[in-house]
């Protein structure tokens, strides 16, 4: 889900030189996919899969924000130790 809409907005991005000069384009793309990787959460029913998976793309893309080191497995860590009581007892890959 994530990576369909950051794909899309820097193809869209892409076709239009003028937001190309003016926008970061990786930036621009992690922002736009936020939205909907929350819509889908809900959409999920809030299971603990889904709210597991949402936190570790949704800090994947805030490190893509900050300028920071995109380390998958850092995202995983985050998504465990962040997460709700319910993730801890309930943590399968």
């Amino acid at each position: 889900m994530a990576a369909f809409f950051f794909g899309a907005t820097r193809f869209f991005l892409k076709l239009f030189p003028f937001f190309l000069l003016r926008l970061n384009l990786n930036k621009t793309s992690a922002l736009v996919a936020i939205i909907p990787v929350i819509f889908y959460t809900f959409i999920a029913g809030l299971s603990v899969a889904a709210v597991r998976s949402t936190i570790m793309v949704l800090s994947f893309l805030l490190a893509l924000l900050l300028d920071r080191e995109e380390d998958l497995y850092d995202a995983l860590l985050v998504g465990k130790f962040l997460g709700w009581r319910k993730i801890d007892k309930k943590l399968a890959f």
